[in-house]
């Protein structure tokens, strides 16, 4: 009778708590921003989540939607003699599919689509600044895995580690000379001619802590 108690236990589905909250950190790997900046995009994120009762799904498994949004940033050199600041927020809705192997354990397959708003600023070696700002559509898939820390019917804490890739379409900036009172222009090798589209597309990684509730 025990064995079977544990094996319950074990194999029992995750609390009854139907809302969530994530937050956490992210990075994303950008392949195809190497002229702007070698680095990754790295930042914070926040997610809210409701489970869905609606449809019969077979045991282990649940059906949840949400949303959430990503801010952050990386530094870079253009032509060895300009700076460069990129910051991205992205905010995205979506779903994702749980099944519980175990009841501290969780994997999920998520799909998303949304927005993203990128920003660059470029500097010279003297302080002048050219700068823009622009909004392209994402769709990121990605796999998650949970681990249960506390597992209460109506209250749950765990880990969450996802990984993923996202596709963005490609932003146009057209970076404009920062004007401050008698300032000197910023001049770039073309002033302010278009550097092309900017692809954030890539692969990332987030993690964090998420809670149910």
């Amino acid at each position: 009778m025990r064995a079977l108690v544990c094996l319950a236990l074990l194999t029992g589905t995750a609390a009854a708590a139907p809302n969530e909250l994530t937050f956490g950190s992210n990075v994303r790997a950008l392949p195809n921003a190497d002229p702007v900046t070698p680095d990754s995009l790295a930042g914070g994120g926040l997610g809210i989540g409701r489970r869905i009762d609606t449809f019969a799904l077979p045991h282990h498994l649940e059906l949840w939607v949400d949303a959430g949004i990503l801010w952050s940033g990386a530094s870079g050199q253009m032509f060895q003699t300009l700076k460069t600041d990129l910051f991205d927020m992205t905010i995205t809705a979506g779903g994702h599919l749980r099944y519980h192997p175990f009841r501290a354990l969780a994997v999920s397959g998520a799909l998303a689509v949304g927005y993203e708003h990128a920003s660059l600023s470029i500097e010279d070696t003297m302080g002048h600044t050219a700068s823009d700002t622009a909004w392209g559509a994402v769709a990121r898939a990605s796999i998650q895995a949970d681990l249960m820390v506390v597992d209460l019917r109506k209250f749950a804490l765990g880990f969450r580690a996802e990984l993923g890739y996202l596709k963005a379409s490609g932003i146009e900036l057209v970076p404009r000379e920062g004007r401050s009172g008698d300032a000197d222009t910023l001049y770039l090798p073309m002033q302010e001619a278009s550097l092309g589209h900017l692809d954030l597309s890539g692969p990332y990684f987030n993690f964090g802590l998420f809670s149910q509730f």
